[in-house]
């Protein structure tokens, strides 16, 4: 059930709290419930099917359009927590992270029909390539690597040069929409050719370090790159290298921090999560702040973690936009909404 979301109160299905903060129209098409908070969520490419994982390691599949449970993807109950999910282009398979191994999983049969095993500590991002045949993973071995997805073997690895730079983790991955380069952000931001394992390009200015365990998103059009570490969000000419815009992190009433970022398909529009459970959309061609607003909060039941985690854009609807938060409900509460899908973005971009 759809309700809009008016004047200065946001109001959450089905259990009668509050969300505050600046009011735009938006619309609360679901809330998806759960017990153990919300650390990553994944659309499939048809925006029909979204995936989340949290403290339980139960790998949910909702259904979008109802806003229902359609499945579950348990993963070992021993061992590292799953932090991590992506979809095949063909929404058939899932990868997700487990401590230093990424699985996939076919996710008609809801079981793992692979591994990729190479890197020495913790995975910390992974990303498909457009035609599916390719994974990428970042990790905190301060390695990039390339597996073939129908071998599970590895392809190739990447290392960043840092110069005076100290190695740090692999925070995030990601494929041009041609699939020709792979964009990486650690202590820096790269470009690498896929075909080659040649670095390409590497953004910024001389000497400076614009890594941070955020985000990083290319346009649908493969013309810009946005990139985000935790005080600043930046948009990279592709082609040239140059800095189109470079924005800072809110800083009233208190300071703010970019935790993740998202591009709507359309390419018009850049969504952020951050501390505070702030969800902020920007102008994609010059940076300008065009909204904010507060998702998750405590005033809802929860207790711990209010940063918006993940945020996501439905790849088949510039209109729809997810978020999750880490936070599970107090004692005295039941599930709560770690899983938030909005509707109406589409129409605030436009104001």
């Amino acid at each position: 059930m759809n309700r809009n979301v008016s004047l200065c109160l946001f109001l959450a299905l089905g259990i009668g709290s509050t969300y505050h903060g600046v009011c735009w129209g938006q619309t609360v098409r679901a809330e998806l419930k759960s017990r153990s908070g919300a650390w990553h969520i994944a659309f499939s490419q048809d925006g029909k099917t979204l995936a989340s994982v949290g403290q339980d390691r139960i790998i949910r599949l909702w259904e979008v359009k109802a806003g229902t449970l359609k499945g579950e993807l348990k993963a070992p109950a021993k061992g590292d927590d799953v932090a991590l999910l992506c979809f095949s282009p063909d929404g058939r398979a899932l990868a997700s992270a487990q401590g230093n191994k990424i699985q996939l999983w076919d996710v008609t049969k809801g079981e793992v029909v692979g591994e990729f095993v190479g890197h020495k500590k913790r995975v910390s991002c992974v990303a498909f390539s457009p035609d599916g045949k390719t994974l990428a993973s970042g990790s905190h071995d301060n390695t990039i690597r390339l597996w073939d997805v129908e071998s599970r073997k590895e392809k190739r690895s990447l290392k960043e040069r840092l110069g005076s730079y100290t190695p740090g983790a692999i925070n995030r991955v990601c494929f041009s929409p041609d699939g020709e380069t792979l964009a990486t952000l650690g202590m820096a931001l790269f470009l690498w050719k896929v075909a080659t394992g040649e670095e390409a390009r590497r953004f910024g200015e001389e000497g400076e370090c614009i890594g941070g365990d955020v985000s990083l998103s290319f346009s649908p059009n493969g013309v810009t790159l946005a990139s985000a570490d935790t005080s600043y969000l930046n948009l990279w000419e592709v082609k040239s290298g140059k800095r189109k815009a470079k924005v800072h992190c809110p800083t009233k009433p208190v300071v703010e921090s970019f935790r993740c970022i998202s591009f709507s398909p359309d390419g018009k529009t850049i969504a952020t999560g951050g501390d505070w459970s702030k969800i902020s959309l920007y102008s994609a061609e010059d940076g300008k702040n065009i909204a904010t607003w507060k998702g998750h909060t405590r005033d809802q039941g929860f207790v711990g973690d209010e940063r918006i985690l993940w945020i996501s854009f439905n790849p088949a609807d510039a209109d729809m936009l997810t978020t999750c938060s880490g936070g599970v409900p107090a004692d005295s509460k039941g599930p709560l909404p770690t899983v938030i899908i909005w509707e109406g973005i589409a129409k605030i971009a436009r104001k």
